[in-house]
């Protein structure tokens, strides 16, 4: 007796090896992003200079790598990880873009950026783009600002209160910036571990083991709704700090907006006092852009008046007048 063919073809279905019908969901590879960060972190300040001079061409490429990924095709851990990780790397990235001197970061007037959109010989000879824009997979929208990116973690798509322990706004109030990538297999003990690190870091949160006070961080001030009820937040917070808080004893510290970088610690380093004209050679014709005020540029070189600088928007070395600048102020 002839076996149908339908019935035929599911035997032959059966027979075929597991791996193939239970194929490994795909893996996002934040190594890049992974070595920088343990670089360029020192504790709960962030080197955004070194990683401008020195780490640039891998960080644009790992923002590329990012781009390249469909996060409906991620498993629940891996798309959360992927999206804290694109966070705070857009959050360096803004402000490695950015940077002058007194620079403050504030989240509310920004956007996220999204990866680079340019030629790969315009990159070569270019480091930076105008602001841009994330891609609309991470929202319904074109656009994202990073308190939507913020909401769209923490209580949108994944209802996780931990990642605000895990996202960086280049603060000295905020959460430090972990010297890790997240990755999907380790999520959960990852934000952990921020959290209780966040909420035992005597900067940030002072809680008081003999009488339950605490006066918390402005982070849980702003979103204490998505803590739940008066009850839930003071478990929370016991649970995650070990220490068994009353919620009649809960006070907030004052918000300290000072960006958390390290100024660096070699070479010579200036600061444009007004817009200045810029050279590629000493006698050549003026560039018809010019570097702005404020702009705080690495010295290569001088000769008699003039400065070779390091010019972070065209990235390459370039010749100014001493005139319009001076040593750059570093704020502690």
């Amino acid at each position: 007796m002839r076996i149908p063919h339908l019935i035929r073809s599911a035997c032959l279905l059966t027979a075929l090896p597991l791996q193939i019908a239970f194929a490994d969901p795909p893996t996002v590879d934040h190594a890049a992003f992974d070595k920088i960060l343990k670089e360029n972190v020192h504790g709960d300040r962030v080197d955004y200079l070194n990683i401008r001079a020195n780490h640039w061409r891998e960080f644009y490429d790992y923002f590329d790598h990012i781009r390249s990924i469909d996060p409906r095709s991620l498993e629940r851990d891996e798309r959360l990880a992927l999206y804290i990780n694109l966070y705070n790397a857009s959050i360096i990235r803004t402000v490695m873009e950015e940077y002058f001197e007194g620079y403050h970061f504030h989240t509310d007037y920004r956007m996220v950026p999204r990866a680079r959109e340019i030629e790969p010989a315009e990159s070569e000879r270019r480091m930076y783009t105008q602001p841009r824009f994330y891609p609309g997979f991470i929202t319904q929208d074109s656009m994202s600002t990073f308190p939507e990116f913020r909401t769209l973690i923490t209580l949108g798509e994944f209802i996780e209160p931990r990642a605000h322990a895990a996202l960086c706004d280049a603060n000295r109030t905020s959460p430090r910036l972990r010297n890790h990538a997240y990755t999907g297999d380790k999520i959960h003990d990852q934000l952990n571990d921020a959290m209780r690190d966040f909420l035992n870091d005597p900067k940030r949160n002072r809680i008081d083991t003999h009488i339950g006070q605490a006066r918390l961080n402005p982070l849980f001030k702003k979103h204490k709704r998505q803590f739940g009820s008066d009850e839930d937040f003071r478990y929370f917070i016991s649970h995650f700090s070990g220490i068994n808080v009353s919620v009649h004893n809960i006070t907030y510290l004052k918000a300290d907006d000072r960006l958390n970088f390290i100024p660096p610690r070699d070479g010579e380093w200036i600061t444009a006092t007004r817009q200045v004209e810029y050279f590629q050679k000493p006698g050549g014709t003026a560039s018809i852009w010019e570097i702005p005020r404020f702009t705080v540029l690495f010295v290569l070189g001088r000769d008699g008046n003039l400065i070779q600088v390091y010019n972070p928007r065209s990235n390459d070395a370039v010749w100014i007048t001493a005139e319009h600048t001076r040593p750059t102020k570093w704020t502690p």
